[in-house]
């Protein structure tokens, strides 16, 4: 009897797509030495991964509705998307309109929070569930999930990407 087993796939979306590389995406990606960044996961060998959610988190300082962070609307914004080996979009979450403000998370989900802490430090949540798009996404061998920036994230002191889902094939 063969039964498979399902185990919780979670990584922080990083510049290696190995859980080796930079997970705190607090940087200039707009100008100078570091330019556009890829914050990616691959699937692990050998595996393909069902995923089911990316949980974004953000800190900074005054968060506005209309800006990133606390500072003005981002100029290129922020993409989300499932690509081929070749950099090939095979499905862009943001719809061709990427993120460039606080409030446009609110276009592709409706799990969004803003917590205000007491020194007015505050930090935004935001759940993506992939079935909202019609099912879960699968990731496997030649597919990379990314997050691409292109611009000035400095003044957050924190900015990640976590995502969730579940390894298929294995076996015992």
């Amino acid at each position: 009897m063969v039964i498979e087993r399902h185990i919780l796939f979670s990584r922080l979306l990083d510049t290696e797509g190995d859980s080796n590389g930079f997970t705190n995406a607090t940087g200039n990606y707009r100008t100078g030495q570091l330019g556009v960044t890829d914050f990616f996961t691959l699937a692990p060998e050998g595996k393909a991964v069902l995923l089911n959610r990316l949980i974004i988190n953000y800190t900074g300082m005054n968060l506005a509705i209309d800006g990133y962070g606390s500072n003005s609307a981002l100029v290129e914004g922020i993409q989300i998307g499932l690509v081929d080996s070749a950099g090939n979009t095979l499905i862009d979450f943001t719809a061709g309109e990427a993120i460039k403000t606080n409030n446009d998370w609110s276009k592709i989900t409706d799990i969004v929070q803003m917590l205000t802490y007491k020194s007015l430090m505050q930090s935004m949540t935001i759940a993506l569930d992939f079935s909202v798009f019609g099912d879960v996404i699968r990731l496997e061998k030649d597919l990379a999930f990314l997050v691409r920036l292109n611009d000035d994230f400095t003044d957050l002191t924190l900015h990640t990407f976590l995502l969730y889902g579940k390894v298929l094939n294995d076996r015992y």
